[in-house]
């Protein structure tokens, strides 16, 4: 799925966060932006996910308005933690319980991704009770449960050590490989340079 920005500005309390942003991100690619503290990474996580409404200018999503289309796209954010009284099946299995899915798809599609981030020995545990890297990993494999075709990163390796950070790498590359949109936002340089093969962009 196609993410383009046409000159799209926000602003809060009539300070300019974003001004004028045009970046075309073409179906299936992987788009690395980096940027330090207040860049506007974050506003750019919630335009592209439909949280946000640009002030001025357009975010589409294959042609349609972001807002409408917010279904389609999967989050990860420092903002959206795992549930502390849920364990980590059960925190994965969230979307797709408030989608209203069955019993069964939910269990198929959970078992699935658990499988594919290497999370079965730890799946029956709490958040609580497993390390940093592992987190990262169940709040990924949560987010693409439901099978967006956009996958948003918003510091995706915040207090993670480099190893951790290695791991969230290389299951994001896995991701935009299964033909996803990956979108990454960072003020982590050595994590931005893990992708070699992505679109970067500069805040």
């Amino acid at each position: 799925m196609m993410i383009e920005f046409k000159n799209g500005s926000v602003t809060r309390s009539n300070v300019p966060v974003l001004t004028d942003v045009t970046l075309s991100l073409p179906k299936g690619s992987m788009t690395v932006i980096f940027g330090g503290g207040a860049s506007g990474k974050s506003t750019i996580a919630g335009l592209i996910s439909g949280n946000l409404e640009p002030a001025s200018g357009t975010v589409e999503l294959n042609g349609a308005s972001a807002k409408k289309t917010q279904t389609l796209v999967g989050v990860i954010s420092p903002s959206l933690a795992l549930l502390d009284d849920r364990s980590i099946y059960d925190n994965i299995a969230l979307p797709l319980e408030l989608a209203g899915h069955g019993k069964k798809r939910v269990a198929e599609s959970v078992t699935s991704v658990i499988h594919r981030f290497g999370l079965a020995d730890v799946q029956q545990q709490f958040p609580s009770s497993v390390s940093s890297g592992l987190k990262q990993k169940a709040a990924i494999a949560r987010a693409v449960v439901s099978e967006p075709f956009i996958l948003v990163a918003d510091e995706p390796t915040l207090h993670l050590d480099r190893s951790s950070a290695n791991d969230v790498a290389e299951s994001l590359s896995r991701e935009q490989l299964r033909g996803m949109t990956v979108v990454v936002l960072t003020s982590n340089a050595e994590f931005r340079d893990l992708f070699l093969g992505a679109t970067h962009v500069m805040l």
